[in-house]
């Protein structure tokens, strides 16, 4: 009966591992723009790392779709911008994150491989 409970003890804990797995962080060539990825809720969080006059956006996209973005412009001292999106679970998400100038984005990260929500 111990080792039933041991082995599913053991399951549990692997079934967990995945969500945790699939947060990310990148940012651009200087990191003076960022993004989180959490997959729990699916959340983009976007953080302007440099006192540069440039904001930071991140661009997603869901099993190769574009499905929006998520815009700091509050600047360098503000808390970063958090943005929720709604994928399906264990869908494939890719995003990028590049500094903005109000109008143009510029200086992106490359995109990397797939997250799963």
């Amino acid at each position: 009966m111990l080792g039933a409970a041991g082995a599913l003890a053991v399951a549990a804990s692997v079934s967990v591992a995945p969500a945790a797995s699939a947060d990310s962080s990148l940012c651009n060539p200087d990191c003076s723009a960022a993004a989180d990825f959490k997959s729990l809720g699916e959340k983009l969080v976007v953080h302007d790392y440099e006192s540069d006059g440039y904001g930071a956006v991140a661009y997603i996209w869901n099993n190769g779709t574009y499905k929006g973005y998520c815009l700091n412009t509050s600047g360098y001292d503000a808390p970063p911008v958090t943005c929720d999106f709604s994928f399906a679970e264990g869908s494939a998400v890719t995003y990028k994150v590049c500094n903005w100038d109000g109008s143009v984005a510029f200086y992106c990260s490359s995109t990397p491989s797939p997250d799963y929500a």
